[in-house]
This record gives C-alpha cells, sequence and structure tokens, in this order.
C-alpha cells in the first residue's frame, strides 16, 4: 500500500540547508500574506517585521542568512536606547518561534508549515504540508486486498449502495450469486454501467486499456442486459446507462469508496498494470469516510453527479417500470426533469 497526497504543492528551490525545501517566492509571499492576516500575527509586528525581512533577505540572496546584527538592523533596533543587537535579536526569534508554533497548530489544514531556521543566522523557512487527510491509501492488486471488504459493503444491510462500472463481467460473476442467494441486505442498490454513443469511443477506451474493440463491444452490451436482468428480479436494484468517459470504477459505500483507476495499458504481451481480461492488478484508492472526509466528499459527489446525469439522459424505455415514477419526482426535487420527461 503506498500514501499518495491528493493536494499538490508546487516544490522548487533548495535553502542554505540542504535538509530543508522551501517553497517559491511567490508561494512565500502568499503564505506570508495569508499568515500575517491571521490573530496570531495581527497585533505583533516585531514579530510581522522580522518575517518579511527574512523573506526579502532570501529573496534577494538566496545563499544569505540574517546575522543578529542585520535582524536588528531590520527590525530597527537601537533608535533610543540602542540595546544590544545580539540580545534584542534573540528576544525576537524567541518571540518570532513562539508566534510560528501557534500559528501551526491553530491551522492543522494549512497548505504551509512556518519555521526559522536559526544556525548560522537567522532565515525563514516555509514548508509544504500535507495535512493527514490528504493521506490517501493507494493499493496494489486492489481486489485481493479488499475482497471481504467488496462483499460486505455489498451485502451488508445498508440504505444505499452505488457501484459504477465499465463492462463489469469479472464483478456480474461475484455478484449476482450473493442477490441470488438472498445475501444482499441493500435497500437500494443503485448501478451505473457504460453505454457509449458510438463504437469509435469504443474503440478508444479499448485501445487504452490494452483490449480488442470487439471483446470490449461484447461486454459492455453483456453488461448491460446482465444488469437489467439483475433489476427485473431484485426490487432495490436501480440501473441507468452513462454515455461519458470512463476513467475509474468504483464501489461507493456508506462508510468507504473503493475507486479503481482505468490507466493507459500498451497492447502486446507485456501490458503494464493488467492483461486483457485479467485487470486484477489496477490500482485503486481507498477513501474512508472518517478518515479521509474531503476526499471521500469529493469523489463520493463526482460519482453522485455522474449518477443524477444519467438518470435525467435514460430514455424511458431503459428505466425500469418500477423506478419510473420516483425517477420522475427525484429529477423534479433537482430541477433536472426535462421536457420530455
Amino acid at each position: 500500500m503506498l500514501m499518495v497526497r491528493t493536494r499538490i504543492i508546487n516544490q522548487c528551490g533548495i535553502g542554505c540547508n540542504l535538509n530543508c525545501m522551501v517553497l517559491p517566492p511567490e508561494e512565500v509571499d502568499a503564505a506570508l500574506s495569508i499568515m500575517l492576516s491571521s490573530p496570531e500575527f495581527r497585533n505583533a509586528t516585531q514579530c510581522a517585521t522580522a518575517l518579511r525581512a527574512l523573506h526579502k533577505k532570501w529573496t534577494e540572496n538566496p545563499t544569505e542568512r540574517l546575522s543578529d546584527i542585520d535582524l536588528a538592523k531590520a527590525l530597527r533596533f537601537g533608535t533610543r536606547n540602542k540595546p544590544d543587537a545580539q540580545t534584542s535579536a534573540r528576544v525576537v526569534v524567541s518571540k518570532l518561534k513562539a508566534k510560528l508554533a501557534t500559528y501551526n497548530a491553530k491551522h492543522p489544514g494549512s497548505l504551509w508549515r512556518f519555521g526559522l531556521s536559526t544556525s548560522p543566522g537567522y532565515r525563514l523557512v516555509v514548508l509544504p504540508h500535507t495535512p493527514s487527510e490528504d493521506l490517501v491509501p493507494l493499493l496494489f492488486s486492489h481486489r485481493a486486498q479488499t475482497l471481504d471488504w467488496f462483499r460486505d459493503t455489498i451485502c451488508s444491510a445498508s440504505d444505499d449502495i452505488l457501484f459504477v462500472t465499465v463492462a463489469s463481467n469479472h464483478t456480474i460473476t461475484r455478484i449476482f450469486p450473493w442477490f441470488d442467494s438472498g445475501i444482499v441486505a441493500a435497500r437500494h442498490f443503485r448501478v451505473l454501467t457504460w453505454r457509449p454513443k458510438s463504437k469509435g469511443e469504443v474503440a478508444a477506451f479499448a485501445a487504452n486499456n490494452g483490449e480488442r474493440k470487439a471483446d470490449l463491444l461484447a461486454n459492455i452490451d453483456s453488461a448491460w442486459a446482465s444488469w437489467k436482468r439483475l433489476e427485473v428480479d431484485n426490487e432495490c436494484v436501480e440501473v441507468y446507462g452513462y454515455t461519458a468517459s470512463p476513467t475509474l470504477q468504483a464501489l461507493c459505500g456508506p462508510d468507504a469508496i473503493k475507486v479503481e483507476l482505468l490507466l493507459f495499458n500498451r497492447a502486446g504481451a507485456d501490458r503494464g498494470f493488467h492483461e486483457c481480461g485479467s485487470p486484477d492488478r489496477r490500482p485503486a484508492l481507498f477513501l474512508k469516510r472518517l478518515d479521509h472526509p474531503a476526499a471521500y466528499s469529493l469523489v463520493r459527489s463526482s460519482f453522485e453527479d455522474l449518477w443524477w446525469t444519467a438518470m435525467s439522459e435514460a430514455k424511458e424505455r431503459d428505466v425500469h417500470q418500477r423506478w419510473r415514477a420516483s425517477r420522475k419526482q427525484r429529477l423534479a426535487e433537482r430541477k433536472l426533469l426535462s421536457s420530455k420527461g
């Protein structure tokens, strides 16, 4: 399992401390503007001045740091009492570190973390920050790793399940016996399966997957017919076809979503992530509602948008009679009902 970032930060430039990767000046400017407007710094003129001085010095010459004397001059010390520059700088550094720590603690979701490098001299360090919820699991050979979760999500009692697929003959073989044996307890099992508008779209997707067009076309038609039969036999099942180009497959449960990535696979003996007809090696994101709330919400919303689009575009003959009245009511409530119904 690999943890990946869902929030992308542009990183470039190396400071004097080679272990410390810093942001470009324009991103530091943006970070400082946000930070200095916060309550932690609003009334801290001395600290704010120190931050600006540190940033200015670094921008002018990234290889230099502020000395005690430089920092004292930047803070305009000594205009009256002429205190010792080194003592004055140490006081400001102490305050500055405390302010930075306070800010970091109060803004755990910030894109940045602020610090102060002090040996030798002083330098502002602004680091890209990845909040914990922005780290999401990327699973390889995910189907084998999530067999129990997959079965439990489909079969356990729940109000709603959404399954998004392309041409899922492998999944159909696995799922349908659970329906036949009566162990699926979902009150509403929604299915979106791909219904491309042209053979050209099928050919392009087959090329992406390293598959034969004829095989994929047959699988698409077979999957549609199979899901519609399941809809006839099970009152909880509602099926629509979507026409958008497929990039992902997913099982959306109440507590987690598994998103299978449909990456490019070259044709030939070596097909990259999977061979034709053997998709078990595809990678997938696994998003838990409590652990990854932002990512879960984002992905779930996208699939829900796809559901409502497919439902609104469905032809009357493709809607099972059981769902026709409620479909129109649901679409009307969301102002998605076309004049054709």
